[in-house]
C-alpha cells in the first residue's frame, strides 16, 4: 500500500510524479524518454534570452542611428525629402524580407501559437531573420513593432527549431 493506508491492504494511492527514476513519468505517455525533455527545454529558454535580448540590442542601435540621422543639422525640406525616401526605401526592404517569408505577416500571440504548431508553412530560422530584420528595419524607420510581439514570435520560432534540432517534431 502507500503511506496512510490500512494494515495488510493492497489498496494503491496515486503514484507520484517524476522525472526519471521509479514512479509515474508523464514523458512515456507522451512518447519521450523519462526526462527527455529537460534538455530541449532548457536550449529553447536561453536560445530565446539571448535572441530577445540580442534583438533588444539591433532595436536600440536603430533607434540611436535614427536619433542621430533626425539631429542633423539640415534645412526641413532637406530632412523632410531624405526621411520620405528612406522611409520608402525601408518599406521595399521590409516588403522584400515578409516576400521572403510569408509567415511573417500578421503578428501576436496567435500567429506565434500558429508558427509553433506548424500550421503555417514556414521554416523557423528564416522566420527568426526575416523577424529580426523587419522589425530593425521598421524600428529605424521610426514606425511602431509593438512591444512584446514580436519577441513572442521570435521565441516560438526558437522552440519551433529546438523541437526540430531533437527530433520532437510530429
Amino acid at each position: 500500500g502507500f503511506a496512510g493506508s490500512r494494515s495488510g491492504s493492497t489498496e494503491q494511492g496515486p503514484r507520484p510524479l517524476t522525472i526519471g527514476g521509479g514512479g509515474w513519468s508523464v514523458a512515456p505517455a507522451l512518447g519521450f524518454a523519462a526526462g527527455g525533455l529537460v534538455l530541449p527545454a532548457a536550449v529553447t529558454a536561453v536560445a530565446a534570452g539571448l535572441l530577445a535580448a540580442g534583438y533588444r540590442l539591433l532595436l536600440a542601435t536603430a533607434e540611436r542611428a535614427l536619433a542621430a540621422v533626425l539631429a542633423a543639422d539640415w534645412p526641413a525640406w532637406k530632412l523632410g525629402s531624405a526621411w520620405l525616401a528612406a522611409v520608402l526605401l525601408l518599406a521595399a526592404l521590409v516588403r522584400m524580407v515578409v516576400r521572403w517569408d510569408p509567415s511573417l505577416e500578421g503578428g501576436g500571440l496567435a500567429r506565434a501559437i500558429e508558427t509553433y504548431r506548424h500550421d503555417l508553412p514556414s521554416v523557423w530560422w528564416k522566420n527568426v531573420l526575416g523577424n529580426l530584420a523587419g522589425g530593425t528595419l521598421t524600428m529605424f524607420a521610426g514606425l511602431s513593432i509593438g512591444q512584446v510581439s514580436p519577441v513572442i514570435q521570435l521565441a516560438a520560432s526558437v522552440g519551433r527549431g529546438a523541437a526540430a534540432l531533437f527530433g520532437l517534431l510530429r
